[in-house]
């Protein structure tokens, strides 16, 4: 494409996001990026009702290992990701499969079967205790050539609020003190439109000046 074509296609872009309406769910952008049917849970349903109770379960499970064995991390920002293994093993204690789910980091983070062999994805959070109504962006979707979500399916999130604890020899940690579990088809978030540049792109184009220090 030529400069003049990019930057009409770059301006019908923005056009289009100004277009978008606000408090979009969640299940209408994983099924753009992902053309797989997101199905929202059904509790009147027997085999949905058994799926989150052992979600529920292994909810449980997890927050009981973590008593003995607190989650230790450098960075509070890094303990979601500490809560994935935990959870994928206790989905497996409680009943459920765990397949790998392949493709580039980003959501989902699991996909688990029912004993009907249902797939739901599962996207594992963390959030401090008291900081569940703060407006820190905690959930994103981006789209993808290889996207994770291959079936249809339910998609629930998984989250832990946690809380900071000290072991019996003094090193700092993480607990958790709640969980929750939500239907993420009914979630609600909104598009954001920005143009990005790397570390790469912006530091190893042309200069017009460098220098070093000289003292």
């Amino acid at each position: 494409m030529t400069e003049k074509e990019i930057e009409a296609a770059f301006a019908q872009a923005v056009e289009s996001y100004r277009a978008m309406p606000k408090g979009i769910r969640a299940s209408t952008a994983i099924e753009a990026l992902s053309q797989k049917k997101v199905i929202p849970v059904d509790l009147t349903n027997e085999a949905d009702r058994d799926l989150i109770s052992r979600l529920e379960d292994a909810a449980q499970r997890c927050m009981a290992g973590l008593i003995a064995n607190p989650l230790i991390c450098g960075r509070v920002n890094e303990v979601g990701n500490l809560f994935e293994p935990r959870t994928s093993a206790a989905c497996v204690e409680a009943g459920l499969k765990v397949e790998p789910i392949g493709g580039p980091s980003g959501y989902p983070d699991l996909l688990v079967r029912d004993p009907q062999g249902r797939p739901t994805y599962i996207e594992v959070k963390a959030v401090g205790v008291g900081k569940e109504d703060s407006s820190f962006r905690s959930f994103y979707l981006s789209p993808s050539e290889r996207p994770k979500v291959r079936y249809d399916a339910r998609h629930i999130l998984f989250a832990f609020v946690h809380e900071p604890v000290r072991n019996s020899e003094g090193i700092a940690g993480y607990c958790a003190k709640a969980f929750k579990l939500m239907d993420i088809s009914r979630l609600l978030g909104s598009v954001k439109f920005e143009y990005q540049s790397n570390n790469r792109q912006m530091y190893g184009g042309e200069l017009l000046a460098s220098g070093k220090l000289i003292l």
